[in-house]
């Protein structure tokens, strides 16, 4: 972004400084009144004229609140996030495919190291099955690689390591979001602050404006479908196997 030869551009709505040569020039908001993202607008006309931009993290010196409830934070964020995130299905169903892996895989672990346990073990012993320790140690390796390649991701965003740790919880509540924003943006139904805004659709990509409801139940169902067969078909000697 603090390449001039590049064209990407991004701002921060909280804390912008331009000057005022810069914002004359390129006719200030005036010019982009009809974007819902206008920091990010504003970004791209100051660049697109020829000016620098300097994008940086500012943590270490400046703090800001946007939202004290989750009511407050789903109006914030599906007011544009269909904007920053697109094809809105591709995305949501890949963001949930990595956390039910995630999931899926530790919960199977902690299955079969249950069966293996003295207690349930008796039991798995009284019906003839038995489970290998690879079958159990396997399923939360895969999980951990998984979530090591997330944590690479997310890291990125220089939040403290707590909340890195802990961000794939909120993955279903992106995607959550996410898809809602589409479904928004499509309605025509964006409010924030007691403000209504018409919907941006009519300047949108098509792929842009699908909610992708079914094609996300499609996804989940599929990768679930996917990582079952893949572990059954792996460990099928050892998860189910006669003393």
């Amino acid at each position: 972004m603090n390449d001039p030869a590049s064209p990407i551009a991004a701002a921060n709505g909280q804390y912008l400084l331009i000057s005022r040569e810069a914002y004359d020039a390129v006719g200030g908001h005036a010019k982009i009144a009809n974007d819902l993202l206008e920091d990010v607008a504003m970004a791209r006309l100051v660049k697109s004229s020829g000016h620098k931009i300097f994008f940086r993290y500012g943590g270490d010196a400046v703090r800001t609140r946007m939202y004290r409830s989750f009511a407050q934070m789903k109006e914030g964020w599906t007011k544009n996030l269909v904007l920053l995130f697109a094809p809105v299905s591709s995305v949501a169903c890949l963001r949930l495919s990595e956390f039910l892996f995630i999931v899926v895989m530790l919960a199977t672990s902690a299955l079969f190291f249950l069966l293996r346990s003295p207690r349930v073990g008796v039991l798995a012993g009284l019906a003839g099955v038995g489970v290998d320790l690879g079958a159990c140690v396997t399923p939360a390796v895969l999980a951990l690689l998984m979530w090591s390649i997330f944590l690479i991701r997310i890291r990125k965003a220089h939040f403290s390591t707590f909340p890195t740790l802990i961000a794939v919880l909120g993955v279903p509540v992106f995607a959550y979001l996410l898809v809602v924003s589409a479904r928004l943006q499509r309605r025509g139904e964006i409010v924030w602050k007691a403000r209504n805004y018409k919907s941006a659709t009519e300047a949108m990509p098509r792929w842009f404006q699908t909610e992708g409801g079914p094609f996300l139940i499609v996804t989940v169902l599929s990768a679930l479908m996917f990582v079952t067969s893949v572990v059954l078909l792996t460990f099928h000697r050892y998860l189910f196997h006669r003393h």
